[in-house]
């Protein structure tokens, strides 16, 4: 992959990890002093707060994605499936720059899995 390419998806990925870094905290602090979060997340009175702590937890998860893949840069092996070693389609690190995975093992991990249930 070219250093233009590395470089964009670099900043794709430090944008959405400060997004999410500040959702996690906004959320986090929310949860603490037991109130509802501004913005995109707002509640009903009726609706629980385990509904901000999936949300959090969710966020979490994907923001631990995004680290990784920023790791994987650093590394140099951003792009390359981590199943089967061969590349990441640009389409599918376009859609989401921390994919780990090709499509195809992408689809065969889903596809177990859901026979696992």
């Amino acid at each position: 992959m070219k250093n233009a390419e590395l470089n964009r998806y670099r900043d794709m990925l430090l944008e959405l990890r400060g997004r999410l870094t500040d959702g996690i905290n906004r959320l986090t602090e929310a949860v603490l002093a037991d109130e509802r979060p501004p913005g995109e997340h707002d509640q009903l009175t009726s609706e629980p707060i385990d509904k901000e702590i999936f949300l959090d937890q969710a966020e979490e998860a994907i923001r631990k994605k995004v680290v990784d893949a920023l790791r994987r840069i650093e590394a140099g092996t951003f792009g390359q499936c981590e199943e089967c070693g061969g590349p990441i389609a640009a389409e599918r690190l376009d859609a989401v720059p921390y994919a780990a995975s090709c499509i195809e093992c992408e689809r065969k991990r889903e596809g177990s899995a859901r026979f696992r249930r």
